[in-house]
């Protein structure tokens, strides 16, 4: 901007004036900022700054990086899928990423929505693309998790619930405060 008569003067950082600007008031953010005033932020992640003043929101179930410049750095955010006008929840047995569909690993699952792939029933793991098969004597309800079978009982491997526990021989099942528990048999 040129205030006349003078040296031509710089907006401050992050802005700029228009070709011909005579004041500091004519300077504006540069796209991927906002502000007034020429004190410019870096426009927030979820939204998206053309330059100037204000900034725009992402549709719903969208996001944006920091620096957004325009509507179209804007996409669907994890654990939705589509374009980022119309986000929609990421079907069960798959995830999302910016907006693309993806099928879990081999022995993961995922409920409607979810933003990412567990284990499934019978596996267990921290990582989705390695889960292993429970173990005898034990039981997995899917995700990390991998539980021991209660005292004196035992199943088989793939066991999906303590459901699937069964006492060794000379116990028997007894059910105390919803939890199942084995006792050795009575004489007799």
């Amino acid at each position: 901007w040129c205030p006349g008569g003078q040296r031509p003067s710089v907006c401050p950082r992050d802005s700029t004036s228009d070709r011909g600007s005579t004041a500091r008031g004519d300077c504006t953010c540069k796209a991927g900022y906002y502000g007034a005033s020429g004190r410019c932020s870096t426009c927030s992640t979820g939204f998206f700054c053309d330059g100037g003043k204000a900034r725009t929101s992402c549709p719903l179930n969208a996001t944006s990086r920091r620096g957004a410049k325009k509507a179209s750095d804007c996409h669907c955010a994890v654990g939705f899928h589509g374009k980022a006008t119309d986000c929609k929840r990421c079907p069960a047995g798959f995830f999302c990423t910016k907006g693309k569909v993806r099928k879990c690993p081999s022995r993961s699952t995922s409920r409607l929505g979810d933003k990412q792939c567990s284990c499934a029933a019978g596996y267990y793991g921290s990582n989705p693309r390695r889960c292993r098969k429970c173990r005898p004597g034990y039981f997995c309800e899917g995700g990390a998790a991998r539980l021991k079978c209660p005292r004196y009982s035992t199943s088989k491997a793939g066991a999906t619930g303590v459901s699937q526990c069964q006492c060794r021989k000379g116990y028997r099942v007894i059910t105390s405060g919803g939890k199942m528990e084995c006792r050795a048999c009575p004489e007799g």
